[in-house]
């Protein structure tokens, strides 16, 4: 069998024994598979079940339980892809879940090396001269294209000095303007035919034996993204929308004209769920008792105050069932917290979350589009019986 053919046919089982490790994985170990050609096919395959036995257990050891703002997307990235989306018009889902297949958003043990077939990063970017991918990275266009974007003041794997293929913000900026290349440069705002076009290009080719569907792939999971953030926008009130949850820079969340809140780029992780899932009930109606006796998970078609906040709450992932206003008087801790602060009696809770209140009412020192379930500005005074809580180390 020729080399070719038992590297298909080696990947194409690693891929059925393993299906959920990366498309840069498997095209990173591809040409292995090539040079064992000599050897009789079941050493090859025995090979390769060692090889991607090991690989198995890191990369599903990597990055578990990331933190996402609402739809599977790390929260501390969205930043990222969001600015990058701004500046080349190249879709923000598009560039997360070529981030996702490339390395598990940078959680494949390997990312930070330059692999055999020359391609690096986070995006697996092509950064060898006179590989046999080229190198995209060579080229001005792609290699200074962060220079065009707004840099977070933090976010995830920083690398310097700058232009680096290993740092976060300079890839994804990059591997918008390869994007945009493999189309004649134009922009992709949109996650159709034009999209799986840039895939294919960017892979090298839209399915192999080695990656699979890799552009079907990458533009579903994108779809199913843009669907699910769309489910997050409030369904009342003009000017809904969709898209990542939106970041503000430093501490203080803003309100927004339609409603939501932009959540701080600062803040923890935890704190930017915790708005993502106040946005996606923002607007509902108040009725007392609704939403008691369901899921805290699912949104439900109407909400009282202490339902609303156990929403929130288990959107940071901090409560798993719905709690009533006087339950919340003993929980969490005592006293205000840095991020959040939850003032409680028996009759009614509100919260304070990155400097804007969550409430179902206003409390007559208002501004803001939202008169009922939803994000205040505004410090409603404090009753004699509150007791005040906050989350640990919030």
């Amino acid at each position: 069998m020729a080399a070719p053919a038992i590297a298909t046919v080696a990947a194409g089982v690693a891929r059925r024994l393993a299906p959920s490790i990366t498309a840069g994985a498997v095209r990173r170990l591809a040409p292995k598979f090539a040079a064992a050609a000599a050897m009789p096919l079941v050493l090859v395959l025995a090979a390769v079940l060692t090889v991607f036995g090991a690989r198995w257990e890191q990369v599903n050891s990597t990055r578990q339980g990331v933190a996402v703002a609402g739809v599977g997307i790390p929260t501390a990235l969205l930043p990222i892809y969001n600015e990058a989306s701004r500046v080349y018009h190249v879709n923000a889902f598009l560039l997360a879940s070529v981030h996702k297949q490339e390395t598990d958003f940078s959680g494949a043990p390997d990312t930070f090396s330059v692999n055999s077939s020359g391609c690096a990063g986070p995006m697996q970017i092509s950064s060898v001269p006179g590989s046999a991918c080229g190198c995209e990275w060579c080229q001005a266009s792609v290699r200074d294209a962060y220079r065009r974007g707004e840099r977070p003041d933090v976010y995830p794997d920083e690398h310097s000095p700058h232009p680096s293929v290993y740092d976060t913000f300079d890839a994804i900026m990059g591997a918008a303007v390869v994007l945009r290349g493999k189309v004649g440069g134009r922009a992709i705002p949109r996650l159709d035919a034009t999209a799986h076009q840039a895939l294919c290009g960017y892979y090298g080719a839209c399915s192999d034996g080695v990656a699979g569907d890799y552009a079907g792939n990458v533009l579903r999971r994108a779809q199913q993204w843009e669907t699910a953030s769309q489910a997050l926008a409030p369904t009342t009130g003009a000017g809904a929308g969709s898209g990542p949850l939106r970041l503000t820079p430093g501490e203080r969340a803003v309100i927004l004209p339609n409603g939501q809140a932009a959540a701080p780029a600062s803040a923890p992780p935890v704190v930017q769920q915790i708005i993502a899932a106040g946005n996606q009930i923002v607007g509902r109606p108040y009725v007392y008792g609704g939403g008691h006796g369901s899921p805290v998970s699912s949104v439900q078609p109407s909400y009282d105050c202490s339902s609303s906040i156990s929403h929130l709450l288990w959107g940071g992932g901090l409560l798993n069932v719905v709690l009533a206003s006087g339950d919340l008087m003993s929980w969490g801790e005592a006293g205000n917290g840095h991020w959040i602060s939850m003032y409680s009696d028996p009759g009614h809770v509100y919260m304070y979350v990155a400097g804007i209140r969550w409430d179902t009412h206003g409390a007559g020192v208002d501004t803001g589009p939202n008169t009922g379930i939803g994000w205040h500005y505004g410090v409603r005074a404090r009753r004699p019986g509150d007791a005040i809580r906050h989350p640990k180390g919030l």
